[in-house]
């Protein structure tokens, strides 16, 4: 249906023009007044999914709760890879999936969770083998209250952001010397896909971010040095996009989804250029382990080589300069190390690339707004400078608290990375603003990575850590919660534990829930930390099971 393949929408009158950018096309149609309130009464998860049939299978297979999570191949089993790849960017996005390591059957692995808050009104289909979109509908009306809010705020923002926030993926940022139609784009990726014998798929969700156009290529080639397995191997694309629907820059992010052993630093027989079993990685070993840091090392290597690798082809199509190359999990993560200098990633591949290291000189980056009519449709447009209001208001709200009252941190339990704060609302993130008023941002495994290196190397900069902010875009039951309060005083103790300041927030929380919650934390702890000046919206959960 047309409906959902919209990518802009002009306003005119009572009906609205709509341009359409798809499969090397670009064509021209018009929405009636009739079709625009449609569109503004279906929930999210309806705008989404569309007629996507793949999308609704993978969904309903992911909601049944599993702790090992949905490995790559478990759902190549129920799909073909471009399908799969397709939802997985799509679902991703809009942080209705998200991916963990996890170590299963003695490999590390990145596993597939379905987000807990949203799928329990549809687990009682899981088991059903055909089910029809009727089916799928009929609960979508179904959802009210505090999961109707969760989708309709927070998966909306997500998906209308459309960037790659997520920490844990290795970006490179480049122009385009010159700029390039879509339909010329489209032809270019499809030469590319076909010189390395891979798949190319568009993964939009098309009125959410209309400047933006995301492709992919997968199946991508590799010489595996490690001989390690590697199931899924892609690069992402982001394209972002002018008024005339020209791509003028762009983000390649390659998605690596290895099966790592789970071994030790003596049972390591890989003959890496950058091993992180160097001097300065031993007070990381000591912290985190030897698996996990061997593990970061593995897959540190292999993305160093297959995105090498990649670059050669890619030149070859488009004439471009890279100005900026980050990985923020590695960069934190190890931060004192030669691995964690964030121009070590640069060097690194100009050092694998000598022949190419004209792409990496420095280029000015060409500031481009979007032209009116590539802008999201008029209604959507207004939901989400609602939201981003709402947002800001919150966290303008704990920083001026935090500023007031010494804390330091504020840490997100948000599993799409910062989204809630990067994404610019007025030429300054959110993140900006907040470290103005002297509050550093870190996710949640940021700063259980900082309590265990400093707890080993410095005792006295725990007290930097002593005064947190914990912020959870949305609580139900408090399952995240529960994790991290329980995670930082395992890691501390009792003693140091007990000297903690930690408030809690959240942007909207379950009222039929939140009390409980609070009560089951001060039993268990003997602390009051959920703050109602930080939380921005309660809803009661009218939905019943069945």
């Amino acid at each position: 249906m047309f409906l959902r393949k919209v990518l802009v929408r002009r306003w005119r009158g009572m009906g609205e023009e709509v341009w359409i950018l798809e499969d090397g096309e670009k064509r021209r149609v018009t929405l009636t007044a009739l079709d625009i309130i449609f569109l503004k009464t279906e929930n999210v998860l309806e705008r989404i999914f569309g007629y996507d049939p793949a999308a609704a299978r993978i969904f309903l297979y992911t909601t049944k709760r599993r702790n090992e999570g949905y490995s790559y191949e478990d759902l190549i089993e129920i799909s073909d890879k471009e399908n799969v790849e397709r939802v997985l960017d799509k679902l991703l996005d809009a942080g209705i999936l998200t991916a963990k390591w996890k170590r299963v059957n003695g490999y590390w692995e990145r596993r597939f969770f379905n987000r807990g808050e949203i799928s329990i009104p549809f687990q009682s289909l899981h088991e059903q083998q055909h089910i029809k979109l009727i089916e799928l509908y009929k609960k979508f009306f179904a959802i009210s209250g505090f999961r109707r809010e969760v989708e309709n705020r927070i998966i909306n923002y997500f998906a209308h952001i459309g960037e790659i926030l997520d920490p844990d993926h290795l970006i490179i940022e480049g122009l385009l010397l010159e700029k390039i139609p879509y339909e010329e784009l489209w032809k270019k990726m499809q030469e590319l896909r076909k010189e390395i014998n891979g798949g190319v798929y568009e993964s939009d969700i098309k009125s959410y971010h209309p400047s933006k156009k995301k492709i992919g290529i997968y199946d991508n080639p590799y010489d595996i040095k490690s001989k390690i397995e590697i199931p899924q191997r892609k690069i992402r694309f982001i394209f972002f996009l002018d008024g005339n629907a020209e791509a003028y820059k762009f983000q390649l992010i390659p998605i690596i989804n290895p099966k790592i052993p789970c071994i030790k630093k003596k049972e390591c027989s890989y003959n890496y250029d950058y091993k992180f079993c160097e001097n300065d990685f031993a007070d990381y070993r000591d912290a985190y382990g030897e698996e996990e840091v061997c593990r970061d090392c593995i897959l540190f290597n292999i993305t160093m080589d297959f995105v090498s690798e990649f670059l050669s082809h890619f030149r070859k199509k488009l004439n471009f300069k890279i100005n900026k190359c980050f990985w923020n999990y590695m960069s934190s993560k190890y931060k004192d190390t030669n691995i964690g200098n964030r121009n070590k990633i640069k060097e690194i591949l100009m050092e694998k690339l000598p022949e190419l290291k004209e792409l990496f000189k420095s280029a000015e980056q060409e500031i481009q707004e979007p032209h009116d009519e590539f802008k999201p449709p008029k209604f959507l447009h207004e939901e989400i400078e609602n939201i981003e209001k709402e947002i800001e208001e919150i966290m303008e709200r704990i920083g001026n608290y935090a500023n007031k009252h010494g804390y330091k941190f504020l840490v997100l339990l948000l599993r799409k990375g910062y989204a809630f704060v990067e994404h610019k609302t007025d030429n300054k993130t959110i993140k900006e603003k907040l470290e103005e008023k002297g509050l550093e941002v870190v996710s949640d495994e940021e700063f259980k990575l900082k309590l265990k290196i400093w707890k080993l190397k410095d005792e006295k900069k725990l007290e930097e850590l002593r005064k947190i902010i914990i912020f959870d875009d949305a609580i139900d039951e408090g399952k995240h919660i529960k994790e991290i309060i329980k995670d930082i005083h395992k890691i501390l103790g009792e003693e140091k534990f007990k000297k903690m300041d930690i408030k809690i927030g959240a942007y909207i929380v379950n009222e039929n829930h939140i009390n409980e919650l609070k009560e089951e934390l001060r039993k268990k702890y003997g602390k009051e930390f959920i703050y109602d000046d930080f939380i921005k919206i309660r809803i009661e959960d009218q939905y019943k099971n069945g």
